[in-house]
């Protein structure tokens, strides 16, 4: 256990270094930032509808309570 727990510590402080690096990142470099957080957003976005659009046509019929028209 106690080792488990050295680990985990060695973790827990490098996962705080490499968050400090992107915050300090993310203040410098203001508008990447921005531009990396919109493409990764988008980009998640854009997969999730098309998962949903590709959800709903396979199901159709299968759930009319969902389908109403």
């Amino acid at each position: 256990m106690k080792n488990f727990l050295k680990k985990s510590g060695w973790i827990d402080i490098l996962v705080s270094i490499v968050f400090a690096i992107i915050g300090i990142f993310m203040i410098m470099k203001t508008d990447l930032a921005i531009k990396i957080i919109s493409y990764i957003l988008g980009g998640i976005f854009i997969v999730i509808g098309i998962i949903k659009s590709i959800d709903y046509f396979l199901s159709k019929g299968k759930y009319d309570f969902y389908n109403l028209v």
